[in-house]
């Protein structure tokens, strides 16, 4: 309005054309183009900001002289929300704009042996190119997808078959994954066919690590187990019985429907020292979420492949690999049942895996306490602990898991006393123990890990609720 009433020696409909047609015409043409290929991106319409920025100037203007307490209001709304928005750029993570930036910065971080990353989208080389060849200088090797041209998904399987076979894994970045593989089938293939390992997400985007198979003989062991006359365990697939910590120990149940399965399972996988503690737990169901159990139809068979991230901070000895299955809606486990009329039981009973007290491979990140501490005693660091949720009752076994850094050679076997106190300071009793496991006591561990232990300690049963 304030650009057709102004008084100048330009005629109005000029005035009107150039402001209207610098403010419109980038919109109409990305509109135009839009009708032959599909896009969208706000900078393509940055060449419009400043006859945007100039038509709020006019306005505040024409505002002043209109009445200039109005036209001091207009410019100090305009101010406060680019105060906002700078404030939100710097401050808020969901404005930021350099995921794939951080993406590589996070992998550069945690790199692993002969490792190769999968592009999902064409949008992503330039970006990839800069931030990882250029300024990174990594030299491991990067595919494109999806492939351009009329491919089928056998052709698209096999080509990534070929890279996954160059590998020992690969990275895959989805970010603006939408814009070309909007099924996201390059993601389906890699976590249907190889060992989804590790997941990180960076704001609205992810990065993951897919394991390949050894280059070992696989080992298939029978299962033969039902849950509830619904899905049958037929058999694992693994390649060995050891695993260094900070190591992947890939895995493959192969599953059947017995029925159309209406309810959505989610395989919890777990690993289970020598004295019943749960060490690790990862939930996910088949595939990562593409095989979904409701999509089952009877006679189906579906495998269901991980690659389970040994944490580097576990002391050697002999783990047991448990599988739970239990519905994603009420959370109830699933009662397998052998062949041979077994008891049933919620645990699948997977392998039998051996931690070696080799050094820690290079590991995606690094577990930190629940509740952290720094507190050095002799030649450890106390770095928190982690405590079950209760509620506890007296009576009941408490576990704490704790987080020692071993910052010198240790040549004694050390105690720890755990108790309870009271509130008013008295002791409530307290027992004394070797640290670490029973095979791993502190005269073994190494300078330069971190290893985690757990103590249980039970409950007074004089203690008050």
């Amino acid at each position: 309005v304030a650009a057709g009433t102004t008084r100048s020696v330009e005629p109005r409909w000029f005035r009107l054309t150039y402001v209207g047609g610098y403010l419109l015409l980038p919109l109409t043409v990305g509109f135009v183009v839009s009708a032959f290929r599909s896009m969208f991106a706000i900078r393509y319409f940055m060449v419009s900001s400043p006859a945007f920025f100039l038509v709020l100037g006019i306005g505040i203007v024409s505002l002043g002289r209109l009445a200039w307490p109005v036209g001091l209001a207009a410019f100090g709304g305009v101010l406060a929300m680019q105060a906002v928005s700078v404030h939100s750029y710097f401050v808020d993570p969901r404005f930021n704009k350099a995921e794939l930036a951080d993406a590589i910065q996070f992998i550069e971080a945690h790199p692993q042996p002969n490792q190769g990353f999968v592009l999902d989208g064409l949008g992503q080389t330039t970006q990839f190119w800069f931030y990882h060849d250029v300024r990174a200088q990594d030299q491991s090797p990067a595919y494109v997808f999806p492939l351009l041209g009329d491919v089928s998904a056998d052709q698209l399987k096999a080509t990534l078959a070929d890279v996954m076979n160059r590998h020992a894994g690969v990275w895959l970045l989805d970010y603006g994954v939408l814009d070309w593989d909007p099924n996201r089938l390059v993601e389906q293939i890699l976590a249907r066919n190889y060992f989804p390992t590790f997941e990180h997400r960076l704001f609205g985007n992810r990065v993951i690590y897919y394991s390949s198979p050894p280059q070992t003989v696989p080992i298939v062991s029978s299962l033969d187990a039902t849950c509830q006359n619904t899905l049958r365990a037929v058999d694992v697939t693994t390649y060995g019985t050891s695993a260094s910590p900070g190591g992947t120990f890939p895995v493959a149940v192969s599953w059947q429907a017995i029925t159309t399965e209406t309810k959505a399972y989610v395989m919890s996988w777990r690993l289970i020292d020598a004295s019943g503690h749960t060490v690790f737990q990862h939930d996910s169901e088949p595939a990562n979420g593409f095989s979904a159990t409701t999509g089952w139809t009877m006679g189906q068979t579906v495998v269901d492949h991980f690659g389970l991230l040994v944490p580097p901070e576990l002391p050697p000895g002999q783990l047991s690999l448990v599988l739970i299955a239990y519905d994603k809606k009420t959370g109830d486990a699933c009662q397998f049942q052998t062949s041979n009329g077994a008891a049933t039981s919620p645990s699948l009973q997977l392998a039998s895996i051996d931690v070696s007290d080799h050094p820690v491979q290079p590991t995606f990140s690094e577990t930190v306490p629940t509740h952290p501490a720094n507190v050095t005693v002799g030649g450890l660091t106390f770095e928190g602990y982690d405590l079950a949720k209760g509620p506890f009752r007296p009576g009941d076994v408490a576990t704490v898991r704790l987080f020692w850094h071993v910052n010198r050679p240790i040549t004694e076997d050390l105690d720890v006393m755990a108790g309870f106190v009271a509130d008013q300071g008295a002791s409530l009793g307290d027992s004394t123990m070797k640290l670490g496991p029973a095979n791993y006591h502190t005269s073994k561990w190494a300078p330069g890990r971190t290893i985690a232990t757990e103590v249980d300690i039970r409950i007074p049963a004089r203690a008050m609720t």
